[in-house]
């Protein structure tokens, strides 16, 4: 009798075993590389300021073309955020729960905070020149060299609208001038 009990209850033992090795397999977030942690990180934080970037441009310029592109970063970066959190859900990793602007953003969004009613513009498009080739590079990146499959298949679809976001802000750019000698002088 007791054979047969340790007969039937070893299918329970292997399948608890099993169970309890699934955590650790694709997929579960059990087991996150430093690498996607980083993206998770930089997508989020990259999103979050675009996000605050473009409500500062929505109230404090008044050129109609950066109004409009600020509206369109507010849209863009909402979806993404959206699509990179249904990811990180479907794929149980864990998600940002108020994801801010990582510390260089923070102070391009004080620069910016800072610039001249006359400057601002200027400011606001380069800032958005710069915020997108560094964000260009790192869906790029993951997208070539990521380990998770699903983060990957997200970097590689976001890479075209971050680079349509990147042509449209060289243009603003040039539009206000140029990149500004600085963020807050007086004279830009």
């Amino acid at each position: 009798m007791r054979r047969i009990l340790l007969l039937a209850a070893l299918p329970l033992a292997l399948a608890a075993a099993g169970a309890q090795a699934q955590p650790n397999g694709p997929g579960s977030g059990a087991s996150i590389s430093p690498q996607t942690t980083d993206f998770i990180s930089k997508a989020a934080s990259t999103d979050a300021f675009e996000r605050d970037a473009a409500k500062l441009a929505q109230k404090r310029s008044t050129n109609t073309d950066i109004k409009a592109f600020a509206g369109m970063m507010i849209s863009d970066h909402t979806m993404t955020t959206d699509k990179l959190m249904q990811v990180l859900k479907k794929d149980r990793l864990p998600t940002p729960k108020n994801p801010t602007p990582n510390p260089t953003q923070a102070k391009m969004l004080t620069d910016l905070g800072g610039a001249t009613k006359k400057g601002f513009d200027k400011a606001y498009a380069h800032s958005q020149v710069v915020a997108h080739q560094m964000a260009v590079m790192v869906m790029q990146d993951y997208a070539d060299h990521g380990d998770n499959p699903d983060l990957k298949q997200l970097a590689k679809d976001t890479v075209p609208l971050i680079q349509r976001h990147l042509d449209m802000a060289l243009k603003l750019e040039g539009a206000a001038g140029g990149p500004p000698k600085s963020l807050t002088r007086k004279q830009d």
